[in-house]
Parts: structure tokens; sequence; C-alpha cells
């Protein structure tokens, strides 16, 4: 089993191409709070739009909307406390503030009218995934990044990321990234 990558400028989409996208591309294409670097919007904004284009499917999980969400207020709560010395912790401080409310209403919005609905819901087959070989590969850190990579593999999903940790993975799965 072997990681194919693609890089992002030399990939062809085609119409069969069926993509999943990482927390981190999500980002970088609809958290402006993100300050991320223009180079990383813009390319991976494009290949989405290209996606969409050409006709090409982008599949998520409830997993990676859960990172999403908690990554997004996570970024919120770091600018809050920048500015507000009465916020120290994140649930307490943060997310019980009445100003959390727009925040997550934002963060629901982004999530419904922007990742939902230029992707399709997969099935998250946690019963078909073997415990403990699952664990078996020492250089996989992330529960999450191999969990998408058990769902690529299942499911024929090339994974769009920026996130080198996939790299390292047991599946045999495409990545294409910048």
């Amino acid at each position: 089993m072997m990681v194919k990558v693609h890089r992002i400028k030399n990939y062809s989409i085609n119409k069969n191409d069926r993509f999943f996208f990482d927390a981190n591309i999500w980002l970088y294409i609809y958290c402006s709070i993100g300050d991320y670097r223009k180079k990383l919007v813009d390319s991976y904004s494009d290949f989405f739009h290209e996606i969409k284009t050409t006709g090409g499917i982008i599949y998520t999980s409830s997993l990676l909307i859960s990172e999403i969400a908690n990554r997004y207020s996570r970024l919120e709560y770091e600018i809050a406390k920048k500015s507000d010395n009465n916020i120290e912790d994140y649930k307490n401080d943060f997310r019980l503030n009445e100003k959390y409310k727009p925040i997550f209403e934002n963060i629901n919005l982004i999530i419904e009218q922007k990742i939902l609905k230029n992707s399709v819901p997969l099935s998250d087959s946690f019963d078909e995934i073997e415990f403990p070989k699952f664990f078996d590969n020492p250089h996989t850190y992330d529960f999450n990044d191999e969990y998408y990579c058990f769902l690529a593999n299942k499911n024929n999903l090339k994974i769009v990321t920026h996130d080198r940790d996939f790299f390292n993975t047991k599946y045999d799965i495409e990545i294409i990234t910048l």
C-alpha cells in the first residue's frame, strides 16, 4: 500500500473524481479570521471552484464538520482573548458569553450554507474499523487524519489537504496538496 501525492497545480480534475476536503482546506476557503497566506487560500479556493465546474463531487463526514466547528470557534476564542481581559477560559468565559451567540450562528451558517451545500454527507463506517489494527502505525499521531484516510480508502476518495501527516498513512490513497 502506498500514498500517491499529486501537486494541485498538476492535477487534472475529471467529472468522475471523488474528493474529501480536510478541515484545513475548508478553513482556508471559508474562515477569513484564520489569517492564512493568500497563496494557500487562492490555490485551494481555485481548485474547489474547478471541481464544482467540472462536476466532481466532494464528500464530508460528521467528524470533519465537528473538527471545523471546533477549530473555527477556537480561532475566535484566541482573537477574543487578546482584546478582552475578562476572557480566560474557553468554555466558561467565551462560549457561555452572550458575545459568542453571533459567532456560533456564523459558524453554523458557514457549515450549513457553504460546506454542506457543496458536499455530500458520507456514512462514517465506524463499525467497520478493525481495532487495534487501526492504531498499529507508529507514524500516525492523529486519529482524525487516519480515520479520514480509512474513509478515503473505503470510498475511493482523493484527500485534498495541506497536512503532511496524511503522507504517513497505511492506507492506499491519493492526496492532492499544494
